[in-house]
């Protein structure tokens, strides 16, 4: 009674409530770290099961290369070339992958401002002192490109200085096969497709050639491969759009999963994204370079499915910094699945691989404003995580693109990576429309087609001068013009042997490769006791016929159209300085040609059609 006495008075009321507040404060905090350590509990044993599950699926295959392309070494001076020194011997060691594609063009091979292409042998042994500080255990499968084999038989000076100088008649067939304990018991095949030639010739080999050889030890190399159960991954320098083969390429190739190849560059900048998947499942992916964009490409093949990005490697601040920007993070695989009992509830497994020079301590995902999930590491550079996003979100592409991925250093520091983040593969790229239609098109189709409309035209235009009874659809001002053309029959002849000449014609008669002697024709190349396809001068036509043939005849059109009045004087001082511009732009390959023996802009050629041309010019012009 006096205690119940004493708590009516305001002071005892106020102690036993402070009493009683710590007593319900201690009641609570006790439940909930006997909430929370059981909360751990349970996902420990969640992460523990999930670990177990991965590291016990029959399919865990996973493997991861690298590849680099267009690097056109040289000399130590070009800042290029030193960042691929550094790329060698800091950045592949941090990755580690299974192999490196070197896919062509490692050195420069150009004198004189590119008038002159030919085989440097400091360029090449500045790269064979780059590639010696490469960590060995790492294949290094480097190719030849168009740049490596510029005047030269055998790709001799690649033999030499390169790590898979090895080619010998069946260079096409040499595959690498990685096996890993990653990849579970299914192996990956890598198999280089070789366009280059094999009489490296001065000139002409913009496109690419795969001989119906080749083609059969390719195809029995894969075949092989897949009777072993292999993953098969193809790479070259060429792009298949400027590959001409003695079969259907494309068809071999999509026997792959994936072809990697460079030489386009981005094509001037116009495509700085290209990849495709053709008709016959082949799907191409061109790198670009590292020869203006710096760039390099992690490629990983996780149970099948083929997943890559290209990083861009900065100038370095100083002698200690890296030219990469860690960390580098690629998506691999993303697996959905739908709740049975709730069919609004889905959840994703995404799988990736983590680089970074520095100890990672933790890795966190989340979606948005949910709540963080741990990232478990497998092995290596390997994370899994699993997310199940509260809001209705059920396809892969919206996952990828809301993701959110923290990576805590040992150093503490925090970097956060979404899918606009520079060195995050969080899906494919978008690739830009006409890299696309570079990859799909045929280059030498569309090349012949380009000038069998102008060559048809242009002749089409001289016959109606003649037969202008036939054309009567022209109208009478055009058929005019033909037919003043076409009367001085000299004049009409000339154009017409201007015109079809390099069609028919030899080009070049002399040296073609290293002492090899041969002839140049539109319509096949004879050097060395072999053949080759008349496809490989139609980039050097097409160029011949831009910069001179057609300006030419349109200029003789012109002067036709305008006549020899007196009053048109000043149109026609216009069009001689037209004609000397035209002829100006010819003064570089002639001179090149005369001075220097060189053939790269075909001197010989625009010597003879250049002299043709004045003599017309000269004659039409007498005509007034």
């Amino acid at each position: 009674m006096a205690g119940l006495l004493r708590l009516s008075y305001p002071r005892g009321r106020r102690l036993y409530v402070f009493v009683a507040s710590l007593l319900l404060l201690y009641s609570i905090i006790l439940l909930a770290n006997r909430s929370r350590n059981a909360n751990l509990k349970i996902l420990e044993k969640k992460n523990i099961s999930i670990i177990s599950q991965i590291k016990n699926e029959s399919n865990f295959n996973i493997t991861w290369l690298m590849q680099v392309s267009d690097i056109h070494i040289q000399d130590l001076k070009d800042v290029k070339s030193s960042m691929f020194q550094s790329f060698v011997e800091k950045t592949v060691s941090v990755i580690k992958p299974a192999s490196v594609l070197v896919t062509g063009d490692i050195t420069n091979g150009k004198y004189q401002g590119g008038l002159v292409l030919q085989q440097k042998a400091e360029e090449w042994a500045l790269y064979e002192k780059f590639i010696k500080k490469r960590e060995k255990s790492i294949p290094w499968l480097d190719i030849a490109g168009n740049h490596d084999t510029f005047d030269e038989e055998g790709h001799a000076h690649l033999k030499i200085h390169g790590v898979q100088g090895a080619f010998g008649s069946s260079r096409t067939a040499m595959g690498t096969r990685i096996t890993s304990h990653k990849l579970n018991g299914q192996n990956l095949t890598l198999l280089p497709v070789d366009g280059s030639l094999n009489l490296g010739l001065r000139t002409y080999n913009f496109l690419g050639y795969v001989n119906r050889e080749e083609m059969n030890q390719l195809d029995g190399a894969a075949r092989d491969a897949h009777s072993r159960g292999d993953v098969v991954i193809f790479y070259g320098h060429y792009p298949t759009s400027t590959l001409i083969s003695s079969g259907d390429l494309r068809e071999l190739l999509a026997t792959g999963s994936a072809y990697f190849c460079g030489h386009l560059h981005t094509f001037f900048g116009w495509a700085p994204t290209m990849w495709a998947t053709h008709a016959t499942g082949l799907l191409e992916v061109e790198l670009g370079d590292w020869y203006t964009r710096k760039r390099f490409r992690i490629i990983a093949v996780d149970n099948g499915q083929v997943a890559w990005m290209d990083v861009h490697a900065t100038l370095p601040e100083s002698a200690d910094s890296d030219i990469v920007s860690w960390p580098i993070l690629l998506i691999t695989n993303t697996t959905h699945t739908e709740n049975n009992e709730d069919s609004m509830k889905h959840e994703f497994r995404i799988r990736f691989l983590l680089f970074d020079k520095e100890p990672i301590s933790s890795v966190h995902a989340w979606i948005k404003d949910e709540t963080w999930t741990q990232c478990i590491h497998v092995e290596g550079p390997i994370y899994v995580c699993s997310l199940s996003p509260k809001h209705n979100v059920r396809y892969t592409e919206d996952i990828l693109r809301s993701i959110n991925i923290e990576v805590i250093k040992s150093s503490r520091k925090k970097v956060i990576m979404t899918s606009s983040s520079p060195n995050a593969g969080f899906g494919r790229q978008t690739a830009t429309l006409f890299g696309t239609f570079l990859l799909l098109i045929k280059m030498p189709n569309l090349l012949f087609l380009f000038i069998a409309i102008i060559m048809s035209f242009c002749c089409c235009l001289l016959y109606a001068g003649i037969r202008s009874n036939l054309f009567r659809i022209f109208p009478r001002k055009i058929l005019d013009l033909l037919i003043g053309i076409s009367k001085d029959r000299k004049i009409l002849i000339s154009l017409l042997i201007f015109l079809l000449y390099p069609l028919i014609g030899p080009w070049y008669i002399g040296r073609l490769s290293g002492s090899q002697r041969g002839t140049v024709f539109f319509w096949g190349i004879f050097v060395g006791g072999e053949t080759l396809p008349g496809e490989l001068t139609y980039p050097s036509m097409v160029l011949l016929i831009v910069t001179l043939q057609l300006p030419f005849f349109v200029l003789v059109c012109l002067r036709e159209l305008i006549g020899y009045s007196p009053n048109n004087t000043d149109s026609l001082k216009k069009l001689h300085m037209l004609f000397l511009s035209i002829v100006g732009v010819q003064v570089v390959p002639v001179v090149a040609y005369i001075v220097l023996d060189s053939i790269v802009l075909e001197g010989p050629l625009r010597l003879f059609l250049t002299i043709l041309a004045t003599t017309i010019w000269r004659r039409h012009s007498r005509q007034g």
